[in-house]
């Protein structure tokens, strides 16, 4: 569940991208990445490291302002992984 809600920001991410609208950007960015650290914490995650990817990755993103292709890019591989 907690990984379609981080794909839900990326979503927003890119629609606020493509919109031109770089707050609404690094507003779900930082959801995301507080939902990955909270998914970190939680001992009931096995995966860690495809959540330590994730989080490089949206950071990746939201420091360097990358285009909105790879942040749906992101999005549709998470909704593929579980």
């Amino acid at each position: 569940l907690q990984l379609k809600n981080i794909a839900a920001e990326l979503s927003r991410a890119t629609q606020a991208s493509l919109h031109g609208e770089s707050e609404w950007v690094d507003g779900a960015y930082e959801r995301a990445i507080s939902m990955i650290d909270a998914s970190l914490e939680d001992p009931q995650w096995n995966d860690k490291d495809l959540l330590y990817q994730l989080r490089d990755a949206i950071a990746a993103l939201y420091v360097g302002k990358a285009d909105p292709a790879i942040t749906n890019l992101i999005y549709s591989q998470i909704l593929l992984t579980k």
